[in-house]
């Protein structure tokens, strides 16, 4: 399905399916940038404001910089690092073809030791902003939608949630087994991590 005016496009219908693999609890996914054959292995990060490809990587692709400067993969576990920039590149996934995206490149040697496998890369705000991502662990599976088609119809609660410099960051009181509250957090969304519930009472808008 194409879509006016925007930089990408379904093959099929409205959502594309991408399986992934699981390492260390974050998925791995291939993925194409248009014009090589190569698969490269990405995960999706949202605390990162951009995506970000391995420097090695985007040079053998014969992707051109066109600026430098800093940038920061929270989700992933980076501080500040430098960057080069590299412009109107086209991702391809099953399913889906996504174009015009600004991606950071970086040197990913760190975290390929930190998860004991090849990762290119990962995609960041600049991919997630632009669809619904629905995460099938059971299933091993990501299914991206367009968002003008998507319409959640299971029982899950809605979180609020809030973006600085595109970081999102959610503000909700937790509590434990006696429904007494645990902590006021106000975490990144990918800073998250063990079991935890909402009382029935919370305002989930």
């Amino acid at each position: 399905m194409e879509h006016g005016g925007s930089a990408y496009h379904f093959t099929s219908g409205c959502s594309a399916v991408v399986p992934f693999e699981v390492t260390k609890n974050i998925i791995f996914f291939q993925i194409h940038v248009k014009g090589s054959s190569r698969a490269l292995w990405f995960n999706l990060d949202s605390g990162a404001g951009s995506s970000y490809m391995d420097t090695e990587v985007a040079k053998s692709l014969g992707l051109r910089t066109v600026g430098s400067g800093s940038g920061t993969v929270n989700g992933a576990g980076f501080g500040d690092v430098p960057v080069e920039y590299v412009d109107s590149v086209t991702f391809e996934l099953p399913g889906l073809e996504s174009g015009g995206h600004r991606i950071n490149t970086t040197d990913f040697k760190s975290l390929n030791e930190q998860f004991g496998r090849a990762e290119n890369g990962l995609l960041g705000y600049d991919f997630l902003s632009r669809y619904v991502v629905v995460l099938d662990y059971a299933g091993q599976k990501m299914t991206v939608y367009d968002p003008s088609n998507f319409k959640y119809t299971g029982s899950g609660v809605a979180l609020s949630v809030h973006f600085r410099r595109r970081w999102p960051s959610y503000h909700r009181m937790l509590f434990g087994q006696s429904r007494r509250p645990a902590q006021n957090w106000r975490r990144s969304v990918t800073k998250i991590y063990g079991n935890f519930r909402l009382p029935a009472s919370t305002d989930h808008s």
